[in-house]
């Protein structure tokens, strides 16, 4: 839910921004909106639902915070612009929204579903997390075609390197971290 607090303020900031004709107010509008909408949710999630999870409202609004920042990076890189009318034509009308709501999620949250289990390192989370992070990066270059430019081939060239680098590092600290563990004996055996 957090993850989608993101789309919503990005968009309400650059609204609140062309309001007011300041293109810069957008960014900070959009952060603070997603600051306030975490918050509320937070207060929900344990007013109301009952959860009793300490830090829940803390992260809540840290993950609010960096899925608009993540969603507001990738739609400027998109549409080439902070403007509110050439975000609504790159990202909004052209679908790539949704593309970078499920980006996103996939990058902040996938790291910390996949490393779960035995031997699990912030070495290893770390790694998927640039993994996932590069290959929104590649994404959002090829999506950028449509804005004009070269500027579309280097992110997507930098984005390609950079998830091969770390895909392969992951790839590597997962072998070593299964091998460790099956090596302690703490794998488990197999009924015939």
């Amino acid at each position: 839910m957090s993850l989608s607090v993101g789309v919503i303020s990005v968009l309400a900031g650059i609204s609140l921004a062309a309001h007011y004709n300041n293109i810069i107010l957008g960014p900070i509008a959009s952060l603070i909106i997603a600051a306030i909408i975490g918050g509320v949710i937070a207060i929900v999630a344990i007013k109301i639902v009952g959860m009793k999870i300490p830090i829940m409202v803390q992260c809540t609004i840290e993950i609010a915070m960096a899925s608009c920042i993540a969603i507001f990076g990738f739609s400027v890189g998109i549409a080439g612009s902070y403007d509110m009318i050439s975000i609504y034509e790159h990202v909004v009308a052209t679908g790539f929204i949704a593309v970078l709501f499920i980006m996103c999620t996939m990058a902040i949250q996938h790291p910390f579903n996949a490393c779960l289990g035995p031997n699990e390192d912030q070495v290893r989370t770390l790694k998927c997390a640039a993994s996932t992070g590069f290959l929104s990066l590649t994404i959002t270059g090829l999506m950028s075609v449509t804005t004009g430019g070269l500027g579309w081939f280097i992110v997507f060239l930098v984005g390609l390197i950079g998830w091969i680098i770390s895909f392969r590092a992951y790839v590597l600290a997962s072998c070593n971290d299964a091998a460790s563990t099956k090596w302690s004996g703490l794998w488990p055996k197999v009924e015939n």
